[in-house]
């Protein structure tokens, strides 16, 4: 097996650690459950594959591995893992609210915090809001006159042929 389809150790060996807490861990071992583990992923996602394959499906869903479960003999895990997923579905569901809520701000919020950004910017750089404005004019005047310089010599070349 190439190293680059084993799966991570760290992980596998903070899980290990929650499970076995105080007892040591010799390297041997902590490498047969990485090995063990990277065949078990294999096994059943090679059968989920099978599973989405038969059905037609474009995409693996986790309807596919409880079938690939089943099929590999590891029904009584099941239900288990539904549990398991469900749990672990509410807790992504909680973080996206909790982080929506943190950082919800009324688009009047966000606009005065973006306009004291740029109030900061500018004493840093010494400009008024003036003179901003009145630099942003100028650069627009330049450019308009570049983009009616290009489009004469556009029509010049053309008139060439």
């Amino acid at each position: 097996m190439a190293d680059e389809d084993v799966l991570p150790k760290a992980p596998i060996a903070k899980l290990l650690k929650t499970i076995v807490h105080n007892k040591r861990v010799s390297g041997e071992y902590r490498d047969i459950l990485v090995s063990c583990a990277t065949e078990f992923f294999q096994l059943v996602s090679s059968q989920a594959l099978e599973v989405s394959n038969r059905e037609k499906r474009k995409k693996l869903s986790e309807e596919h591995v409880y079938q690939a479960m089943e099929e590999l003999g590891f029904g009584d895990y099941v239900k288990e893992l539904k549990v398991v997923d469900d749990e672990s579905r509410a807790q992504r569901t909680e973080k996206k609210r909790e982080k929506k809520s943190k950082t919800s701000k009324s688009p009047e919020e966000l606009k005065a915090a973006q306009e004291a950004l740029f109030a900061k910017a500018r004493l840093k750089t010494g400009i008024s809001k003036s003179e901003l404005v009145e630099q942003d004019e100028q650069d627009e005047e330049e450019e308009d006159i570049d983009n009616d310089e290009s489009l004469d010599d556009a029509n010049d070349s053309v008139q060439d042929e």
